[in-house]
């Protein structure tokens, strides 16, 4: 982490709660790509999961 290199003490209270706000959208934009990012995994593996067994009931005794 690089907070070591910042000298906290020439920033002003206001700075610093501007710079953690922006900071935390950041992190929640980041966190919501990452999730949805997540999400179309699952989609698609639902899906070939429900194709999977469409096709397994087509055909009874194998495992697709």
């Amino acid at each position: 982490m690089m907070y070591y290199l910042l000298q906290w003490e020439l920033f002003g209270l206001s700075q610093l709660d501007t710079f953690n706000k922006q900071l935390m959208r950041v992190y929640k934009k980041e966190l919501e790509d990452l999730v949805m990012g997540y999400e179309s995994y699952i989609q698609a593996i639902y899906l070939q999961m429900e194709k999977r067994k469409k096709m397994q009931e087509q055909t009874p005794g194998t495992d697709v």
